[in-house]
């Protein structure tokens, strides 16, 4: 009771005493300052608070007695660097992650992180840090890591269609080469479990988009194997133990171990699995879901004229089968067969494939964007639902 009533006398009296006509404003910055210190967390977070609505004046002193500040004091006072945004600041915080103290280096890791995409030299400024502090090389180490697992965790997700739409196509990773050798650690750690915890909080959360996620670390791959240097074999010990799962659960994921694999030069596992596919469809040559899967095989393996074959095959077999027509049109589309294609895509709507999101966004049909079908076709879903977006998903 009386720390109780101590701490609220303290935040009672204590704003008159500072803001005294005694007191200029630099002497109540300094007694603010040294607030941070308290051991009490309540006194510390009026004091930060306080600060806050003088920043301007109290960073130059906050800089100034920084060194003088407890572990308490400092963890406080880097959010306060943070909340001031000056050209100084990146600087300010990448030299707070030499600090002894692991909570300053934190927090100071947790600001940096919310600004190096905007600012492209406080990543190389990071790398060039160096501490002979074993604890204090880790952080930078660890900022340097999680920096790289953020940047392939976004990159990912933006491959997903705001309808939810996801599937494969051919430079499709591009626009992640950019992360070089840093991308090989998060793309194994996204891939090997659905455990894996993301940095981003939101794709903790929502399952749907966490197996989006995985699929597509798993197809990225081979878009890496110029970066793979010496953990190339880690990455296809990872492909196989997908690619051969028992969990039926994850039977989708193990089609896309091999396909990655295939690009890696281990051909022979997705040969096996194309002749299973052909014995089946021999065995059953009216299996139009068959063919339509052997077709997207095909097609994801840059095999354009063997799916365009299968998955003729199978909407001659189903008329209605509006994924194999949508396919279909993807694999006319590779080939540099506008018309072809855009008959499909037509075909492929005319029997509900809604996804316009994921038409807009699937790279297979980048030749078609610009034609006058094309665009028609687009303006006919988005008007179809302009007011209930579909969520069907990719290819």
């Amino acid at each position: 009771m009386r720390l109780i009533f101590n701490i609220l006398l303290f935040n009672l009296l204590w704003p008159l005493i500072l803001f005294s006509q005694e007191s200029s404003l630099e002497e109540t910055s300094l007694q603010l300052i040294a607030q941070l210190n308290h051991e009490n967390s309540t006194v510390r977070a009026w004091a930060k608070e306080q600060l806050m609505q003088i920043l301007q004046t109290a960073i130059p002193l906050l800089l100034k007695e920084y060194p003088q500040l407890n572990y308490r004091g400092r963890r406080e006072a880097v959010d306060l660097i943070a909340q001031n945004k000056t050209p100084e600041t990146p600087d300010r915080l990448i030299a707070c992650l030499q600090d002894s103290d692991y909570g300053v280096r934190n927090r100071a890791i947790l600001a940096l992180l919310d600004m190096v995409d905007s600012d492209p030299k406080i990543l190389p400024k990071i790398k060039e840090l160096k501490s002979p502090i074993p604890e204090v090389q880790a952080s930078i180490q660890s900022f340097i890591q999680t920096y790289a697992y953020k940047k392939v965790e976004a990159e990912l997700e933006q491959l997903i269609s705001p309808s939810g739409g996801f599937g494969s196509y051919e430079g499709q990773f591009d626009g992640m080469k950019y992360l070089g050798a840093d991308a090989i650690d998060p793309l194994m750690a996204i891939f090997a479990s659905n455990d894996y915890q993301f940095v981003h909080i939101r794709l903790q959360q929502n399952d749907e988009a966490r197996y989006k996620i995985r699929y597509l670390a798993g197809e990225a791959f081979p878009t890496f194997a110029p970066y793979m240097n010496g953990k190339k074999q880690d990455v296809l010990l990872l492909l196989k133990q997908v690619a051969f799962s028992v969990d039926r659960a994850e039977s989708q994921l193990a089609e896309i171990a091999k396909t990655s694999l295939y690009f890696l030069g281990e051909t022979h596992w997705l040969d096996r699995e194309i002749e299973a596919w052909l014995d089946r469809i021999q065995e059953n040559p009216f299996d139009a879901e068959s063919c339509a899967e052997l077709g997207l095989l095909y097609l994801r393996i840059r095999k354009e004229e063997n799916g365009v074959k299968l998955l003729k095959r199978a909407v001659a077999l189903a008329p209605n089968y509006a994924h194999a027509h949508y396919n279909l049109a993807c694999a006319y589309a590779c080939l540099g067969k506008v018309n072809e294609a855009l008959d499909s895509l037509e075909t492929a709507v005319s029997n509900g494939y809604d996804d316009v999101n994921w038409i807009l966004k699937d790279g297979d049909l980048r030749i078609l964007r610009n034609q006058p079908r094309f665009l028609k076709v687009v303006e006919h879903l988005q008007n179809k639902f302009a007011a209930n977006p579909a969520n069907i998903g990719g290819k």
